[in-house]
């Protein structure tokens, strides 16, 4: 096919446009392109190119827009409108993944003894260390796992099951959306409950033996070994961790995958 061809008719750029959006929509809620030290100009031009190339692909495949369209603005803004939601809904699904791994390690830093030791990062505000090292974690793992490439061939295939302005959000999918929510934090608990036990092990124990020494001061001992303990115990289970996580966003992308690419 012939592009510059197609470049010549006001529908190519109607149709990017519309791409564009649908584009922008998913991908400025992606965990790793909306990243505040990611520059906005390199999020534009990210959104640019890869709404350029999706526009080339669908047009080869027939999905183009007329321009008749713009006969019905209320119809052209409910469908704009529909298509933002759904890169919302779509990407929401992943972010309730990375809150989770996040929650998780807010609560081994708030148990551990480190939600004193807040860090200032001018990208990202207050928060508590052991929470920002899953997020780096979870953010390379995204990348060097092949999940960014997965979402953007989702992203395409996706034109092809709802081309833009035919987004069609069932109930079922939506009824999901709150399952995955309520399933975030039951895995936050699940990667944090190993931590969170041998903290309690280690205050039970520091009770007894402040019940058999009185004389020894508990305190001034406990914060330095509950740190250290934490932190030796992350450092031997943090593969497993990463396991877990590895495996866990491994499914729910495959399960995102099919619902944008079948039927």
């Amino acid at each position: 096919m012939d592009f510059g061809f197609v470049f010549q008719y006001k529908s190519f750029v109607l149709t990017y446009i519309l791409v564009l959006i649908r584009t922008a929509s998913i991908l400025s809620f992606v965990p790793v392109i909306n990243h505040p030290a990611l520059p906005i100009a390199v999020r534009v031009t990210l959104n640019l190119f890869l709404a350029l190339m999706l526009t080339l692909l669908l047009t080869a495949k027939g999905i183009i827009f007329d321009t008749k369209v713009f006969e019905s603005p209320l119809e052209l803004f409910l469908g704009i409108l529909n298509d933002v939601f759904f890169g919302f809904a779509v990407t929401l699904w992943i972010r309730l993944f990375f809150t989770a791994t996040v929650f998780a390690g807010d609560i081994i830093g708030t148990v551990g003894g480190f939600a004193m030791a807040h860090i200032f990062d001018p990208t990202a505000g207050q928060s508590v260390i052991i929470g920002r090292f899953f997020l780096i974690a979870m953010l390379m793992l995204f990348v060097t796992g092949g999940f960014l490439d997965a979402m953007i061939q989702a992203l395409y295939l996706s034109f092809l099951k709802y081309p833009p302005l035919h987004c069609q959000i069932e109930s079922s999918f939506l009824w999901m959306l709150v399952k995955k929510f309520n399933q975030s934090f039951s895995l936050g608990i699940q990667i944090a409950s190993p931590i969170v036990l041998i903290v309690l092990l280690f205050n039970i124990s520091l009770a007894l033996v402040a019940r058999v020494m009185p004389q020894m001061n508990v305190f001034f001992v406990a914060i330095p070994v509950q740190l250290s303990i934490v932190l030796l115990f992350l450092a031997l289970i943090s593969p497993y961790m990463m396991e877990i996580i590895y495996d866990t966003l491994r499914e729910e992308i495959s399960g995102l995958f099919i619902f944008l690419s079948s039927g």
